[in-house]
């Protein structure tokens, strides 16, 4: 439990307010092991300890080996099961069952850009009678961003936003497969 408090409350050493100053490093150091690993830890357990099989799944609901990011087919028809923000509302939960009138699939399909994933799924199989395992049961639906308006509005917003590094990675891998380091320097919007 120490060794993995020290690790974590290292990686966040830059935001403590006196690193330098021993009494403030503790005290850093027991919340973290207070409000981080021990409730992790905790949670571990009663995973491990359970008669019953839980586990992560993450979909990205992201076609591979396309060029645009675009959304696969599933994406739109699992909306139900996903817990979504809208980031053209700053993060408003998005429930398209709440709209009204509730959009159809066309209107999703030409308003609606899966953005990342932020949060898995968590999912439980119950053991039943001699090891029977039930089907999968939801037990936290997994966290998207989206962004849900008109193209304009988000073609407006990806152009004050710079490109992240993720995204970055990810264009520089197809780029590199098309034009060679030129293409792959030029296409990147560098800070500043």
């Amino acid at each position: 439990m120490m060794r993995l408090t020290e690790h974590l409350a290292d990686l966040f050493r830059p935001f403590c307010k006196d690193r330098d100053n021993d009494l403030e490093w503790s005290s850093w150091l027991a919340n973290f092991q207070e409000h981080c690993i021990m409730p992790a830890m905790k949670l571990h357990e009663k995973f491990l300890t359970s008669t019953h099989h839980f586990y992560c799944d993450v979909n990205p609901y992201m076609p591979t080996g396309g060029k645009p990011l675009q959304p696969s087919g599933e994406f739109l028809t699992n909306l139900h099961n996903l817990d979504c923000e809208n980031i053209l509302q700053h993060r408003k939960r998005f429930d398209a069952s709440k709209m009204n009138p509730p959009p159809d699939m066309e209107d999703l399909l030409n308003n609606m850009t899966n953005i990342m994933t932020t949060i898995p799924g968590l999912y439980m199989r119950k053991v039943g009678q001699h090891d029977a395992i039930k089907e999968p049961m939801l037990v936290r639906k997994q966290q998207m961003l989206v962004a849900y308006g008109t193209p304009e509005r988000r073609d407006k917003m990806s152009k004050v936003t710079s490109r992240t590094l993720l995204n970055q990675i990810y264009y520089a891998k197809s780029e590199r497969r098309e034009g060679g380091l030129e293409s792959l320097v030029s296409g990147w919007r560098w800070p500043g």
